[in-house]
């Protein structure tokens, strides 16, 4: 699939190479996944968090609505700080 935003501007997206990082680090190959997505280490970690926590306790699951704003902010900071390093060419951008 085409990433609407790469399609309209020849621009990566901030998440752009993220579904193939993940792929990549379910396989255990971390070099790829980084080059892939720099951020991809995180956001595993923090999905095999949320599910780990809805296993441990199942009573009280994990509410996206509820995770403070202040965390988002940053998610979104970090995201938009990649993606400005990955257009001025200081990151490499994951191939097409």
């Amino acid at each position: 699939m085409i990433c609407p935003f790469r399609f309209l501007t020849g621009l990566v997206c901030p998440l752009c190479g993220m579904t193939r990082a993940m792929a990549a680090l379910g396989h255990g190959q971390w070099e790829k996944a980084l080059g892939y997505h720099p951020l991809s280490p995180l956001v595993m970690a923090g999905v095999l968090l949320w599910l780990g926590w809805g296993l441990v306790r199942p009573e009280r699951p994990v509410d996206p609505g509820r995770v403070p704003g202040k965390v988002w902010v940053g998610v979104g900071v970090a995201l938009l700080g990649l993606n400005t390093l990955r257009w001025w060419g200081t990151i490499g951008s994951p191939p097409a």
